[in-house]
């Protein structure tokens, strides 16, 4: 993600993934994913980053309560 636009699109794929994007943010988002396999790729993989780690964060937080 070396260009301007991939680090966008990384960036509204985050804010998609969050619940964080606005309307047209989202829009914009989906329309790649669907139009564009590079695009598609990249929502899936963040989207399982994003799951691991709410997986995981539980059982983060009880540790720091010990």
């Amino acid at each position: 993600m070396d260009n301007p636009e991939e680090l966008e699109i990384g960036f509204l794929i985050e804010l998609a993934i969050t619940g964080e994007a606005d309307q047209e943010q989202f829009d914009k988002v989906m329309d790649r994913v669907e139009n564009e396999p590079e695009t598609a790729e990249l929502y899936q993989q963040a989207l399982a980053e994003h799951q691991l780690l709410e997986a995981a964060l539980p059982a983060a937080e009880q540790e720091l309560a010990q």
